[in-house]
């Protein structure tokens, strides 16, 4: 079986908290699931937010962010809320790109599992959608 079977990772939302004209201030939920009958560490999970800009399709990275360490128990689902904070340029493209609509965002990332003599790398993507931010 391979390591992407045995954990997942999967985005619930994106919270804003706060919305400045040089800043987004943000939550992103993740929830992690250990299929195994072994309590597992996850020690670190590196993620970017990233959205694809409509006609050019070019991607533009918001930010980044990474969980801290986690325990799962066996069988079991941890909650982590990350924050993450996105700067003026990133916002001012989000913003505009997607004027007065719900802005999708892609959160991409890899989470890696304390195997005690390695590290399992277990990749991850999902959209979600934030909230206008402006209105037209």
């Amino acid at each position: 079986m391979s390591p992407g079977h045995l954990y997942s990772i999967e985005v619930e939302n994106i919270t804003v908290h706060r919305f400045t004209l040089t800043e987004i201030a943000c939550d992103v939920k993740l929830y992690l699931t250990n299929r195994t009958p072994v309590r597992v560490t996850i020690n670190r999970i590196p993620f970017t937010i990233s959205f694809t800009e409509p006609g050019s399709g070019e991607v533009c990275t918001l930010g980044t962010g990474e969980a801290r360490p986690v325990t799962i128990a066996p069988g079991g689902v941890a909650g982590v809320s990350v924050p993450v904070v996105i700067r003026n340029h990133a916002v001012i493209s989000l913003v505009t790109a997607t004027l007065g609509n719900r802005q999708p965002v892609t959160i991409s990332g890899r989470a890696f599992v304390d195997a005690k003599i390695t590290e399992l790398e277990i990749p991850f993507e999902q959209t979600v959608t934030i909230p206008p931010l402006l209105r037209k």
